[in-house]
């Protein structure tokens, strides 16, 4: 019998059984998951903390309630509702460990999923207005994004107050396309990249580190700039780079220095790398050696900083950074219409603090989606400096509430004191890798400048959760070569 349904979120409960009863007969244990996800975890935090504290108030109570549900809703099994309800209402987040396990392991017999979708795939399960008017849900909510976990410890669930569905899913990512509902215009979406990227990701897992290299350039860029009046301030934007015959010769000498050092990925800063930077790049990337070749070391990818893109003259420029594969090609992943590039623009804009005042401010077109990467080295990143170093604003990117596990930082800043900040906010939460290459010095004309102290590039990743740390080795020249902890992969 149902009873006590109001005042303490019970008759929610019961709403999402209802729900979840034909989906879970029909074997989407994808859907089940994603829907149960938002209404127990993601769609009010007041409830779910009180999901959580019936949760511990229940001695062993999940370990039963889950035993219960395997023992008594097998595949072909009739589902009802009230059965369901039953099972769960002492502890509804249980609901979520045997969802989590069912869609991981299935029942004999069971069929609908491709084999492939355990092998890296990632599940996206659409939610429209029925999904939303039947179990209550926001109206920011429209996909969710479902990968599986790493099993080794660096997957561990965030540790904070914050909604964690981590802590009772935990075969596999639930990651709702707003991350955050106090910030609903900041979007996610995590893809899964194309087979050169995953390959590459899949050799630096089987090392025991991997070498990074965060490439700054001692030559100061000059810009060849748009700039107008502002209030209170000039709005710049970057067209090319006017001594960008001296960068090239540069970037060049970067990527061989990394060669040398034996270096796995390199990192560019932003707004360093327009079209013949990028085309260096790729052409020297192209010409390393074959992959079958076991006795050459080859950069696997890099991170190719920023620039300015105009998609029309009269527009506002986008700030994008891309990633190269090992031979030269911008990595792509799978989209919902196919192929597409991963590119990352910028989602905030920037007050360059440069000299003389007034400031010049960053005139870019703010991107709108975070892409993320769903890889075997975890869930990789692109933020390009703001994106990190600004949080606690309302336009800021709620990286907090994503389980990143690599985050590339391309930046172009007088000091990296707030990256290093939020740096360490994230790493004390959870295990996370943060790759920031810094450029210091930067001329944009007209007198305006920025002149910060060089090689300020940094690691931070926290190893033992308990504590966030630089990892670093030799700082020679202007360049900084950093390898991650021994175990930042295991």
């Amino acid at each position: 019998m149902i009873e006590n349904q109001s005042n303490t979120g019970s008759g929610d409960v019961y709403d999402l059984c209802v729900v979840l009863a034909p989906v879970l007969q029909k074997g989407n244990y994808d859907r089940a998951l994603a829907l149960a996800t938002l209404a127990l975890v993601h769609a009010d935090h007041s409830r779910y903390v009180e999901f959580a504290h019936a949760m511990v108030g229940i001695p062993h109570g999940a370990e039963k309630i889950v035993k219960a549900l395997e023992e008594n809703f097998s595949l072909g099994n009739s589902i009802s509702a009230e059965d369901l309800y039953n099972a769960v209402e002492p502890a509804p987040l249980a609901l979520l460990l045997w969802l989590d396990a069912l869609l991981s392991f299935g029942y004999e017999g069971m069929v609908g999923y491709p084999e492939s979708v355990y092998r890296g795939d990632v599940l996206t399960v659409d939610i429209d207005d029925t999904d939303r008017n039947e179990l209550h849900l926001p109206s920011a909510f429209n996909s969710v994004f479902l990968c599986q976990r790493l099993k080794e410890a660096s997957q561990a669930p965030i540790q904070s107050q914050l909604p964690d569905p981590a802590r009772y899913a935990q075969n596999w990512h639930v990651i709702p396309d707003t991350p955050n509902l106090a910030q609903a215009a900041r979007k996610i979406a995590v893809y899964r990249p194309d087979s050169v990227f995953q390959a590459a990701c899949k050799t630096l897992r089987a090392r025991e580190g991997i070498r990074i290299y965060l490439a700054e350039f001692k030559t100061t860029p000059e810009f060849d700039s748009r700039i107008h009046a502002g209030a209170n301030c000039k709005i710049w934007s970057a067209k090319a780079l006017r001594n960008v015959d001296k960068l090239v010769v540069e970037a060049r000498g970067h990527l061989e220095r990394a060669a040398t050092l034996r270096a796995d990925v390199v990192v560019f800063p932003e707004l360093t790398v327009p079209p013949p930077i990028l085309n260096t790049a790729s052409d020297w990337l192209s010409a390393q050696p074959a992959c079958n070749d076991e006795s050459a070391h080859v950069i696997q990818w890099v991170v190719a900083g920023s620039f300015h893109v105009t998609t029309l003259e009269t527009s506002p420029p986008y700030n994008v950074a891309c990633v190269l594969d090992r031979v030269g090609n911008k990595v792509v992943f799978n989209g919902k219409f196919g192929l597409d590039v991963w590119s990352q623009a910028k989602l905030t804009s920037v007050d360059l603090n440069s000299t003389p005042l007034p400031h010049i401010v960053e005139g870019n077109e703010r991107g709108k989606t975070l892409k993320l990467l769903h890889t075997p080295l975890g869930l990789q990143g692109l933020a390009i400096c703001l994106d990190l170093a600004q949080f606690g604003a309302m336009d800021s990117v709620p990286l907090e509430h994503i389980p990143l596990r690599w985050l590339w930082v391309p930046s172009l800043s007088n000091s990296v004191h707030a990256h290093q900040e939020r740096a360490k906010v994230l790493c004390l939460q959870r295990r996370i890798t943060i790759v920031c290459a810094n450029q210091a010095q930067a001329n944009f004309g007209e007198g305006h400048t920025l002149g910060g102290k060089m090689c300020q590039s940094f690691v931070w990743e926290n190893v033992n959760r308990s504590s966030a740390a630089v990892s670093e080795l030799a700082d020679g020249d202007s360049w900084r070569f950093v390898v991650a902890a021994q175990d930042s992969v295991k």
